[in-house]
């Protein structure tokens, strides 16, 4: 998401959700309701870090992409001892 800060209020005064969070995908789409809201789907991984495995997968993903700590990140995972 790329929000702008017009989305704080709407935040601020939602209700909480399923599993006791608030949902971003609600708050969207009550601001949806008052200003136009604009989407672009994109190519890509999908990373939800909405658990705790799949926020260490996302991690993972993203720094061995990296230019700088990719490779050396590499090399570690390959030398770990499991």
């Amino acid at each position: 998401y790329l929000l702008t800060p017009d989305i704080i209020p709407v935040i601020e005064n939602l209700d909480v959700g399923a599993g006791g969070e608030i949902v971003l995908a609600d708050a969207v789409h009550e601001l949806a309701q008052q200003t136009p809201v604009y989407g672009k789907a994109i190519d890509g991984i999908y990373h939800d870090t909405g658990d705790k495995l799949r926020y260490v997968q996302a991690v993972v993903d993203m720094t061995l992409s990296h230019p700088e700590m990719g490779g050396e990140f590499r090399e570690y995972l390959k030398n770990k001892d499991f």
